[in-house]
C-alpha cells in the first residue's frame, strides 16, 4: 500500500486525522493505478470539502488552480479519478471500517465534555489515533469500494479574461459578469442591488 508517504500528506495538511487518512488511502490508491502525476495529467473530482481532500491534492498534484480538481458538494468520501491522456477513470468509495461500539460510545461521551481534563484529552486523542490506525492499515478491499464513473471527466480548464464589475470596480471573470440594467456586474453585486 504505501507506495506514497501518508507524512507527505501530514506536512501539507498540518495534522494527521482520519479524514486526511481517508484522502491518503483514495490518493495512493489512485496513484498506483496511474503513476504520479507529472503536471495535470490527473483529474479527481472530489464528493467532500473535508480534510481528506487536501490528502488528494498534495499526493495527485490536483488543485483547484490548475484545473485539475473539481467539487460536487455531495457529502461522501467520493473520488472519482480520471487520467486525462486516456480519459479513462475510476471511483473510490472510501469506507472505513467502524471502532468498536464501546470505543464510539467513550469518544462521543469525551467529545462532549466541555472541559476534559488532561487524563480525558488524552483518551480522546488515544482513540483519534486509534481510528487513523485503522484507516491506515485496513485491506484495499475492506476500506475502498471501486467502481466506474458515476461523473464525465470535464473538459481542460480555460484560462477566461476579466473585466471590471461596473459597480464595486474589481476583476471578474468575463463569464461571471452579469447584465443588470445594462451594466455588466459581479454577482455579488448583483445580489446587492
Amino acid at each position: 500500500m504505501n507506495k506514497f508517504s501518508y507524512q507527505d500528506a501530514v506536512k501539507f495538511h498540518g495534522h494527521s486525522c482520519p479524514g486526511l487518512a481517508m484522502g491518503y488511502r483514495a490518493a495512493n490508491y489512485a496513484l498506483g493505478r496511474f503513476g504520479r502525476d507529472k503536471d495535470e495529467e490527473i483529474f479527481v473530482v472530489v464528493e467532500n470539502d473535508s480534510c481528506s481532500v487536501d490528502a488528494v491534492q498534495s499526493l495527485c498534484s490536483c488543485t483547484f488552480g490548475k484545473g485539475n480538481l473539481s467539487f460536487l458538494d455531495r457529502g461522501k468520501q467520493v473520488f472519482t479519478f480520471f487520467q486525462r491522456k486516456t480519459g479513462k477513470g475510476f471511483r473510490v468509495y472510501v469506507c472505513p471500517p467502524e471502532l468498536p461500539a464501546s470505543d464510539q460510545r467513550e469518544q462521543a461521551k469525551l467529545s462532549a465534555i466541555k472541559k476534559p481534563s488532561a487524563t480525558q484529552k488524552r483518551r480522546l486523542m488515544d482513540l483519534r489515533e486509534k481510528r487513523i490506525q485503522t484507516i491506515l492499515n485496513a485491506p484495499e478491499n475492506i476500506i475502498l469500494k471501486i467502481s466506474s464513473p458515476r461523473v464525465k471527466l470535464p473538459p481542460t480548464a480555460k484560462i477566461r479574461t476579466s473585466g471590471y464589475c461596473a459597480a464595486c470596480g474589481e476583476r471578474t471573470m468575463t463569464t461571471r459578469l452579469l447584465k443588470k440594467r445594462g451594466k455588466l456586474l459581479c454577482a455579488e453585486c448583483v445580489a446587492k442591488k
